[in-house]
């Protein structure tokens, strides 16, 4: 049912109990797949949820990894060119969140994905886009090649669904290895 309305392929999607563990997954499981002896770089905003800021938090604080925190304008939106000016070579991931839990803004998405896909053209790169959607998924479109993203997490309990769902669209052929192991 979600793969049908996302319109994607079931196998796209992977269940959480909460969308923090699908944030997680989105970042953990992106630098997992990296090989060894590469410092990778993540852009994100300095409003996103704790879900992702800690975990950027943890991965500088324990040199896993270098974080580029963009600020958000006045009006509370990133701007995209600012996203587009923080990517470097070394850049594997930008994590925006959708809709921001706190102050109700709706970040630009399709636009933010559109800089992305110039920059990795221009530079031969892969730069994965995720977007937290927990807060948006009720009531902004979610079509995720609309949206230009590759990894998108959420919560049912957001949508009238039961408490302790969470789920990650995961585009296939973006490389997210599991983090849990036994």
């Amino acid at each position: 049912t979600i793969a049908h309305i996302l319109d994607v392929r079931p196998s796209e999607i992977i269940f959480f109990f909460f969308s923090t563990e699908a944030n997680n997954l989105a970042i953990f499981g992106l630098l997992a797949k990296l090989p060894n002896g590469t410092l990778p770089h993540i852009v994100t905003s300095n409003i996103e949820h704790a879900s992702v800021l800690e975990v950027c938090k943890h991965l500088e604080e324990t040199k896993k990894a270098e974080v580029t925190y963009v600020e958000v304008e006045t009006n509370g939106i990133v701007d995209p060119r600012k996203i587009k000016k923080a990517l470097k070579q070394n850049t594997i991931l930008v994590s925006v969140m959708y809709a921001n839990n706190e102050i109700g803004t709706i970040q630009p998405i399709p636009e933010i994905a559109k800089e992305i896909r110039h920059f990795n053209k221009i530079n031969s790169t892969n730069v994965y886009f995720h977007t937290d959607a927990t807060q948006a998924i009720n009531y902004l479109p979610i079509n995720v090649e609309k949206l230009g993203v590759d990894l998108m997490s959420w919560n049912s309990a957001k949508i009238y669904g039961p408490k302790g769902v969470g789920a990650l669209y995961v585009r296939r052929g973006t490389p997210v290895s599991k983090i849990m192991f036994g």
